[in-house]
């Protein structure tokens, strides 16, 4: 899971004011956040970043090794000169004389420790400002707080919506969220449990007020708007699949093209259910806040190591 100034979101909706707001304004503030966010993450560089990773995801075999290769080489380089971790260990020599992927091996393996003692010295002396804090989800026993700058956002963004447009969403389109937003105070125990996101045509629904009571009218508000994709948790979508399997129904929405679940395990049982009940495809996607890695499933169906990321 990915945590993006997530601090400042729970803020906003553990809020007294958010909190007794009326809903049209409680959606007003969701869509003003989101708006002041999207700004952020598609800059200037995301329309280039989007349109290289149209390109590179075509690339073949032999063209995407070769690129690697270069970019591996302009990181290394850029790491020895720029970041003091890297700079001091003395690691030019090695560039100099070996292939990327050779001159790699010399590079020593650090550890969540090292980078929390040594924080400041994993920073590009050159970073461009602002820079934004986040973590990671602590899923390997605690969290660890990193920094991204705007190119790095930006190039994050335009992964997740090529993995969107995999899933066959267009830009404008309409999209439900069913993650871990507490987009609806916990005290409140009747529908409606969604607000409107209208700066990315989003209804944002809440995975805390899932139960077997409430299942019914997330299926009904699902159908009335009729998402293109959804994105959710797998235990959340998960759970909505389940009830309408032990209830005998089926999701009656028309334009439904592709489900997009992240952040928690996605059990092959799961996913079949959701399909079989959602009509549509599931497209699992796994990353990390320190940007090493991803994977995503294709348009065809099948799971790969993002290799262009």
């Amino acid at each position: 899971m990915n945590r993006l100034s997530s601090d400042r979101v729970s803020q906003l909706y553990s809020s007294v004011s958010y909190k007794k707001a009326p809903i049209q304004l409680q959606s007003g503030l969701i869509s003003l956040r989101a708006l002041t966010r999207k700004l952020l993450r598609e800059g200037r560089q995301f329309s280039r970043m989007l349109q290289e990773i149209e390109r590179t995801q075509h690339l073949s075999a032999t063209d995407l090794t070769v690129w690697q290769e270069a970019i591996l080489g302009e990181l290394l380089s850029f790491a020895t000169r720029h970041v003091p971790f890297y700079r001091d260990l003395g690691l030019a020599k090695a560039i100099a004389e070996a292939t990327p992927s050779e001159a790699l091996k010399a590079f020593p393996v650090i550890d969540k420790v090292r980078v929390r003692d040594n924080a400041n010295c994993f920073v590009a002396e050159n970073a461009k400002r602002p820079l934004f804090k986040g973590s990671t989800s602590g899923t390997t026993g605690s969290p660890l707080s990193l920094l991204q700058d705007l190119d790095a956002i930006n190039r994050e963004n335009a992964f997740i919506w090529r993995q969107l447009t995999w899933a066959g969403l267009k830009r404008g389109n309409r999209r439900a969220w069913i993650r871990g937003d507490l987009v609806v105070p916990y005290e409140i125990d009747s529908p409606p449990f969604w607000r409107k996101n209208h700066a990315e045509n989003m209804l944002m629904f809440s995975s805390y007020h899932l139960s077997e009571q409430s299942a019914g009218s997330y299926i009904q508000a699902l159908a009335r708007f009729d998402p293109v994709v959804i994105q959710a948790y797998p235990s959340s979508i998960g759970f909505l699949a389940m009830w309408m399997a032990s209830s005998g129904q089926r999701y009656r929405g028309e334009s439904l093209k592709g489900i997009v679940t992240s952040s928690e395990m996605l059990d092959a049982d799961n996913k079949t259910v959701i399909e079989d009940r959602f009509g549509c495809r599931v497209f699992d996607w796994y990353g990390q806040f320190e940007r090493v890695a991803a994977i995503g499933t294709c348009e065809q169906g099948r799971q790969h190591i993002v290799s262009d990321y």
